[in-house]
């Protein structure tokens, strides 16, 4: 058996998703072990060498849903989740020691209620999700918990940590004296920043539908990987901690090491997807054609656009085989395949006087295509020009308007019921 087939067993697949946020890992995985291990640390480094180790679970959570395509991956949300407020809670620390701390007994304080909070959240995230079905995003391709409120609640304390760092931050570039630990404290709480506020953004709107969740893979993990360089360069050349010169060294050169692997990797493995793809897609039109069937499919459905009946005329061995919640439920999708079908038909049509064929088309189009079909009449009626470029705004105007409703769809399955 080849190591991929074994690991396909295991419901383990790698892509660029899994190689970049692995990247994030080993990053941070270092940058920890680099700070934590220095001899004669100060309780400051101490705690920024935590922030990085539970940034480096963090990641790990995003390493996992990115490789692992079973409905337990859904659990990586107890590392995304759990392990990020933690790291903003010791960067807290961290920033309230720099250089040193003039009120040691309220910085303890804080950090106790900041940790007590945290437990009670994830208490009651643990509970919420333990009750929770699994969903899967496909814009994503990763697996989660049906629990938005929780997750809701999650981000509003991870902002809560990110402000409450934030506002130690400027408190604490106020009051030091020296300028260069001013500037320190600024340069650093500008890399928080950067490598918070672009991701946090992205996840959202990925989740959404809004943006690529490659989009905000990648921006997440290159904005982790150069704000943590900028963090521990700007740190080590401030903090009173020895560091050797050749520990810089390493650490430029890894950084630099891990930019260029992200960037190679990226057209690397979405070569090898594209690939696949292509090679997927031509085992399907020789079915369709006729020719031989490659075992690498699965099932051979008709949906007919004038009947209700699907077909599913040809199956694998191995398909029923294949747990029922694993199968595609070909009722739930028949109305997504007749509206793929319908927007295929339009692009083959005449770029000029298609209006009645496609009035035809609409004839047989189930009731729940109504909404579309509304708006694609209003759009026609209204658009002033003709020719070619009619059919071309038709068609830009189908896919704004499946982008909309996709997106307002998953906004509208967010709302806590």
């Amino acid at each position: 058996m080849h190591t991929g087939d074994f690991l396909n067993q295991l419901n383990i697949y790698f892509n660029f998703f899994s190689f970049g946020t692995l990247l994030a890992l080993v990053f941070t995985g270092f940058l920890s072990v680099f700070l934590l291990t220095l001899p004669n640390k100060s309780k400051g480094t101490l705690h920024l060498g935590l922030g990085f180790f539970f940034f480096a679970l963090f990641s790990l959570g995003y390493f996992i849903a990115a490789m692992y395509y079973d409905p337990q991956a859904a659990l990586h949300r107890y590392f995304t989740l759990g392990w990020v407020g933690p790291a903003f809670l010791h960067l807290t620390q961290w920033v309230r020691k720099f250089p040193r701390d003039h009120h040691p007994r309220a910085s303890k304080i804080l950090g106790l209620v900041q940790w007590f909070l945290w437990i009670g959240l994830m208490g009651y995230f643990i509970y919420v999700t333990q009750q929770s079905d699994y969903k899967f995003h496909f814009t994503g391709h990763y697996w989660d918990f049906d629990a938005e409120f929780a997750s809701k609640i999650g981000s509003y304390f991870i902002f809560l940590y990110l402000a409450i760092f934030v506002g130690v931050s400027v408190a604490r570039i106020v009051r030091v004296k020296e300028r260069k630990h001013k500037w320190a404290i600024g340069a650093i709480l500008f890399s928080v920043l950067l490598g918070a506020i672009p991701p946090a953004a992205l996840n959202t709107a990925s989740r959404d539908g809004v943006v690529d969740r490659g989009v905000f893979l990648l921006t997440l993990v290159f904005c982790t990987v150069l704000a943590f360089f900028l963090i521990v360069v700007i740190y080590t050349n401030t903090t009173k901690d020895r560091t050797t010169f050749m520990a810089k060294i390493v650490g430029i050169t890894l950084v630099t090491f891990l930019l260029v692997l992200q960037g190679l990797s990226y057209f690397f493995v979405e070569d090898k997807e594209n690939q696949y793809d292509e090679l997927r897609l031509e085992y399907a039109e020789r079915a369709l054609e006729g020719g031989k069937i490659n075992p690498a499919i699965q099932y051979i459905a008709r949906v007919p656009m004038d009947t209700e009946a699907i077909d599913l005329y040809y199956t694998s061995d191995d398909y029923f085989n294949t747990p029922p919640e694993k199968r595609i439920d070909f009722e739930l999708a028949k109305n997504d395949f007749i509206n793929t079908a319908l927007y295929e038909e339009i692009k083959r049509m005449p770029d000029v006087g298609f209006e009645q064929a496609l009035e035809k088309e609409f004839e047989i189009m189930p009731p729940s295509f109504d909404g579309y079909k509304i708006s694609i009449q209003n759009f026609l009626k209204n658009y002033q020009k003709s020719g070619p470029d009619k059919k071309k705004a038709l068609l830009k105007h189908i896919n704004d308007l499946n982008q909309l409703t996709f997106v307002n769809s998953n906004r509208i399955s967010y709302i806590h019921r």
